[in-house]
């Protein structure tokens, strides 16, 4: 038979290096939140059904949660480019604004109804729940935390603490993924 060899490219490699980075980074350094939001009006026809889930999964995939009714929200005002750029791609008409909330509702409420906190909630104790066992194997266990710790920023647009409970787990689970990782390093 006839081998084939794979190789990456430049861009390819570039690609895989970020999203290490972005992985073994997640959630070690909370952001620090201004108050203020991205609230970005954007909607796009019933019948543009493509259209809309490109949409909503690139500004999931930015950050952004859905208020519904074509509002969509960050904490993170530099993710305004990305959502630009995204919508400028798809043609969608949107307006964007930066706000702080007035004098009704709160930042949790907020954060409560733009994305599945009880959903992430549960990824992170599950995380934490997994990874409280005493390892076996090194490497085998290593590659399992990063595993299990790989889908995190993707699940998670790192909304600022001043947004979640108290005993939010995702704060714990990144703690207990650097330390378990440096120990599976160590060994």
């Amino acid at each position: 038979g006839r081998q084939t060899r794979w190789t990456l490219t430049d861009v390819s490699t570039a690609l895989l290096t970020a999203g290490a980075a972005r992985i073994y980074a997640f959630g070690q350094q909370p952001r620090e939140w201004d108050g203020r939001w991205i609230v970005l009006l954007a909607s796009v026809p019933e019948r543009d059904r493509s259209s809309r889930y490109r949409m909503g999964q690139g500004l999931g995939w930015a950050g952004f949660g859905s208020m519904g009714q074509g509002v969509w929200v960050s904490p993170w005002l530099d993710q305004e480019s990305v959502a630009v750029d995204l919508l400028a791609d798809l043609q969608v008409e949107a307006t964007t604004f930066r706000a702080e909330l007035g004098a009704l509702g709160s930042g949790p409420e907020v954060a409560s109804v733009a994305w599945n906190l009880p959903g992430l909630r549960q990824h992170y104790t599950e995380f934490l729940r997994q990874t409280a066992e005493e390892p076996i194997d090194a490497a085998a266990d290593l590659a399992l935390l990063v595993h299990r710790w790989r889908r995190s920023p993707f699940l998670d647009p790192e909304i600022p603490t001043e947004l979640l409970a108290d005993d939010w787990p995702g704060t714990r689970a990144a703690r207990r993924f650097s330390e378990v990782r440096e120990g599976l390093l160590v060994e």
